[in-house]
């Protein structure tokens, strides 16, 4: 009776131990340029090299749920009116600013979600883009998450409390699949 008090103390304070040393929300180290970055970098260099001073640019946002229209005129990639506006963004898209949220969503990852105190469910985060060969602008972005259980986390807990542990990520509060897709209607020089 002892024996089997003891072992559940333990595996207690495992499980405590666990929870608090889970490792998730820790900031990631900084990423060293990746061949697979190859096609951004050249984007970027293309674009900023070739652009045009003037265009007018019209954006398609695509998500699960809804779907819009952006068009603006930009001079020297600064928004110089907004003509059309069915996404309601603070910021209108520019070229430049869709390099760099692509770029800043290019690195494939994964996170603890924020509703996880345990770390139980991880966020894979994964962007492509699809870009013009000549000026470098992107074609079509997309920016997708997935909800997946955390296997680093959870292969302890199963080794202590057996392969009943296995979490209901589909269903966890404050996360969900999804992904958007922007792309570039039209890209008109002008004068």
């Amino acid at each position: 009776m002892r024996l089997q008090r003891t072992m559940a103390v333990w595996k207690i304070v495992m499980l405590g131990l666990a929870v608090l040393l889970g490792g998730c929300g820790l900031p990631d180290a900084p990423r060293l340029v990746h061949s697979s970055d190859a096609p951004l970098l050249l984007a970027q260099a293309h674009w900023q090299a070739r652009h045009p001073a003037r265009y007018r640019l019209v954006v398609q946002e695509d998500t699960d749920d809804r779907s819009c229209r952006q068009a603006v005129e930009v001079h020297d990639e600064h928004v110089a009116a907004v003509l059309e506006d069915y996404c309601g963004r603070a910021t209108p898209w520019t070229i430049s600013s869709l390099l760099d949220w692509l770029s800043y969503r290019a690195q494939t990852s994964s996170a603890c979600t924020t509703a996880s105190l345990a770390c139980i469910c991880q966020v894979h985060h994964s962007a492509r883009a699809v870009y013009d060969p000549k000026l470098g602008y992107p074609y079509s972005a997309t920016y997708q998450w997935t909800l997946a259980p955390n296997w680093a986390y959870l292969r302890p807990l199963q080794q202590l409390f057996g392969p009943r542990v296995i979490p209901d990520c589909t269903n966890s509060a404050g996360a969900a699949d999804g992904a958007i897709t922007i792309r570039v209607v039209s890209l008109i020089a002008l004068p």
